[in-house]
């Protein structure tokens, strides 16, 4: 059996405002496929953790994928989605993910300066709680940032942001890649 990676996010990983082909998760996929591995992209742009979870529940009842990365929670703050919701959200793709025992990854988003400090500070422990026990990053977007690779609107990143992305999540991604499915590193 084939080792796949599925991969649920929202505008960063659905490559909102570029081309697909310049997307980070298009770049993922070409090194996993030279890895001998499969990714599945069911990212959708405005997708929050409660979609996240319930399309995982949904894919779960027909597929079994050996490694699943989560890229959601920017939207969640953006429709102000209470934090015990997003923490409920997360926790429970936690528990699926030992339930179906699949490998996951937690790539995390810092939200902008411009949201309340408070629900900054106890969206960000949500992922820092899930790293203590998982592979992953808590700002997936820190050379972005770093680099201010934004589009116009200032929240998605722009084509030159796509390599950055990549090389952020890459690591985590090929542990779990050599944990699960034992592939030959590269």
């Amino acid at each position: 059996m084939a080792c796949e990676v599925l991969l649920l996010g929202d505008s960063i990983s659905s490559g909102y405002g570029i081309t697909t082909e310049k997307t980070w998760a298009n770049l993922l996929e070409s090194q996993i496929k030279s890895l001998g591995a499969s990714l599945v992209n069911l990212s959708v742009s405005g997708y929050t953790s409660r979609s996240g979870l319930e399309l995982l529940k949904t894919y779960l009842k027909n597929k079994k994928p050996n490694i699943v990365i989560i890229e959601l929670g920017g939207n969640d703050a953006l429709q102000y989605i209470s934090l015990e919701e997003f923490h409920h959200n997360l926790f429970s793709i936690e528990a699926l993910s030992k339930q179906h025992e699949f490998e996951l990854v937690v790539l995390g988003i810092k939200l902008p300066p411009n949201m309340p400090l408070a629900y900054r500070k106890q969206h960000h422990q949500v992922y820092m709680d899930l790293l203590k026990t998982h592979l992953g990053t808590e700002n997936l977007l820190e050379y972005v940032i770093q680099e201010d690779l934004f589009q116009t609107d200032q929240i998605h990143p722009n084509n030159q942001a796509q390599p950055l992305i990549f090389k952020k999540a890459w690591p985590f991604i090929h542990k779990a890649l050599d944990r699960r499915c034992h592939l030959d590193s590269q």
